[in-house]
């Protein structure tokens, strides 16, 4: 027969199908990253934190005393467009405390939640949205006693079908939920949007809130010498804080692309040694082809069908190691996008032009060559 079988080329090809498979995988997850990174980037929080400062408040007694004073002149500034002065959302984490609360029936329940010290501007300024009831308000006395805001998913804890009117007791105030507020994520989307309480109180007034452009920092510092010469001028942005928790998603997204594009490589590097020398090997049964009549357009394919056919089976191993491993990493997120068909579907089409570039000029230049130049090389 014409059809030789070199020795090496057998362990080339299982080499060039274990170089896809890494490949494939990497491309896979190269992708799904991006999506998933994009998808946190670009979700809605259910809170507005662009263009917001956050001043960490000083503790002491006669600071305290001065704290109103600032936030007035601070709202007094042109580029400033509104404060809010509570206990903010803090980078390290929302306060927890004890809650009572009575599910149907009357049920007593006891459970530890998530607390925000805020005032009547905190809603409005972050543009967190009322599901039911109303905001906390300055000109009722008893909100600082006696009334509660609560999420949705304090609500679904609860069982409750309205949560206004609900009887509560916890953060220093015994009295009802007068509004729910729609759930907004405080903590990154690794986790569940859990149940959370809103109380109006002055006793926990570390944080300013200001929402104003960057450039208002220069005049901030200059006001807050004014009224605490003696204190660190301590400040962070609220989206920063908050994109600041994907910083090893960020890391691994990175290495993530550097391998790929090294695995990528590697896989061209072996591929074309391959081709290089099966076009070598099959010089002979190309030129006797060629002199039989067979279409250059026939040749070319026959020789590329054998690394499609490679692609093939890197395929089958890959895809499902890729979709089983990107799951598991999708699940360490409460939030996450969802593994489509194109995922899959594109990483293999661009090894598949990948592989035809690298393929196809040496295929095509080993065709071209003269037939009668090949019988005599052989």
């Amino acid at each position: 027969g014409v059809v030789m079988r070199p020795k090496g080329v057998g362990l080339r090809k299982v080499l060039t199908v274990v170089q896809f498979i890494i490949a494939l995988i990497m491309l896979t997850g190269t992708v799904v990253i991006y999506r998933q990174m994009h998808f946190i980037l670009h979700k809605d929080l259910g809170a507005d934190r662009s263009q917001m400062v956050a001043l960490n408040l000083p503790n002491d007694s006669l600071a305290s005393r001065q704290k109103e004073a600032f936030r007035q002149t601070v709202r007094q500034e042109s580029g400033v467009r509104g404060t809010s002065m509570g206990s903010g959302i803090p980078v390290e984490g929302v306060m927890m405390g004890s809650t009572i609360a009575y599910g149907p029936g009357g049920k007593k329940r006891e459970l530890m939640c998530n607390y925000f010290y805020i005032d009547p501007q905190f809603l409005p300024l972050l543009r967190i949205k009322l599901a039911e009831g109303r905001n906390l308000s300055d000109s009722l006395r008893t909100d600082k006693k006696e009334s509660f805001i609560v999420n949705e998913a304090f609500v679904r804890t609860m069982g409750w079908r309205s949560g206004v009117g609900e009887k509560m007791d916890g953060g220093g105030h015994t009295g009802k939920v007068v509004g729910v507020v729609k759930d907004f994520y405080f903590k990154s989307l690794h986790n569940i949007i859990e149940p959370m309480i809103m109380v109006y109180t002055d006793s926990q007034r570390s944080t300013l809130l200001i929402k104003a452009a960057p450039s208002i920092l220069p005049r901030l510092k200059t006001l807050w010498s004014q009224y605490y010469p003696s204190e660190v001028f301590d400040y962070y942005f609220l989206d920063a804080s908050f994109e600041a928790q994907y910083a090893d998603d960020r890391i691994m997204m990175t290495l993530f692309n550097g391998f790929t594009l090294l695995s990528v490589l590697i896989s061209c590097l072996g591929l074309y040694g391959l081709v290089s020398l099966i076009t070598a090997r099959r010089t002979r049964e190309i030129g006797i082809r060629k002199v039989l009549g067979a279409p250059g357009g026939h040749l070319v394919l026959l020789l590329t069908r054998e690394f499609l056919i490679l692609i093939g089976c890197a395929a089958l191993v890959a895809l499902p190691l890729a979709g089983w491993g990107l799951q598991r990493w999708l699940s360490s997120y409460a939030y996450h996008t969802s593994l489509n068909g194109w995922i899959f579907g594109l990483p293999l089409g661009m090894l598949i032009l990948i592989t035809l570039s690298v393929t196809g000029l040496r295929v095509v230049r080993a065709v071209r060559t003269n037939p009668v130049e090949s019988l005599r090389m052989e």
